[in-house]
């Protein structure tokens, strides 16, 4: 459930959108200069939420991406 959201702007040119999801708040930039283009980006979060397809953005190490990289070699 997403109980509110923004499009915002937070210093710089670039546009961000703000949702919380079961009560968490979540910041994703749109990555464009552009309010049409978060606003858009803000309503396929908002689909994707009442649909249950909605994964947010994790921040991953670059130590993970190795390690994973390294891993999915050795398998091969």
């Amino acid at each position: 459930m997403c109980r509110s959201r923004s499009v915002y702007q937070n210093g710089c040119a670039v546009w961000w959108v703000e949702s919380y999801v079961r009560g968490i708040a979540r910041r994703e930039s749109s990555l464009s200069t552009d309010r049409k283009v978060a606003e858009k980006l803000l309503r396929r979060i908002l689909a994707e939420v009442e649909t249950k397809t909605y994964l947010p953005r994790t921040n991953v190490k670059v130590d993970e991406l190795i390690a994973d990289l390294f891993a999915e070699y050795r398998q091969q």
